[in-house]
């Protein structure tokens, strides 16, 4: 009877070590999933990571593009009727010079207006300058859209721009 028992226990101690060696390799099997796991959570984890700053950088350039758009759209609207005005006056100054070179060559009688005619032309040339800063204005918007659109640093003064344009005192 004896050897029967040590028999029963040596099976039974032959199927323990080898339930053992099954769970030893099923727990390695499973860490080396576990590294597979978590390594594959990181590289998720650094694509999520990517494509939200992929979509920052578009949702910006978007934005920059939508911006650049109006600012050259406003630009031409005002470009247009700054353009003609500053023609026109350009036209209307030199033809007053003209005018006023006649007056005081020809009469006496139309001195009068002299004073009359320093001030039309004083508008005149105050209405000039008015609209080449605004030129000014709008072309430093542009290049500023423009190099925005791509991605270079376009330098300015903002306090000298507003202080040579007089914009501190335009309300």
């Amino acid at each position: 009877m004896h050897k029967i028992l040590e028999n029963e226990v040596f099976y039974q101690t032959a199927e323990l070590l080898s339930t053992n060696e099954q769970l030893q390799y099923n727990i390695e099997q499973m860490k080396i999933k576990d590294t597979a796991l978590t390594q594959s959570n990181a590289e998720l984890e650094q694509t999520l990571e990517n494509l939200k700053e992929t979509q920052n950088e578009l949702v910006k350039s978007q934005k920059l593009a939508a911006l650049s758009s109006l600012v050259r759209g406003v630009s031409h609207k005002l470009n247009t009727p700054v353009g003609t005005s500053i023609t026109t006056l350009s036209y209307l100054i030199q033809e007053l010079r003209a005018f006023f070179v006649k007056v005081n060559e020809e009469s006496e009688s139309l001195k009068a207006y002299h004073e009359d005619m320093y001030d039309l032309v004083d508008t005149a040339n105050l209405t000039m300058t008015n609209l080449m800063k605004t030129r000014d204005i709008l072309d430093t918007l542009k290049d500023i859209t423009s190099d925005a659109m791509t991605e270079k640093k376009h330098m300015f003064h903002l306090s000298r721009m507003m202080e040579e344009n007089d914009i501190y005192n335009a309300g």
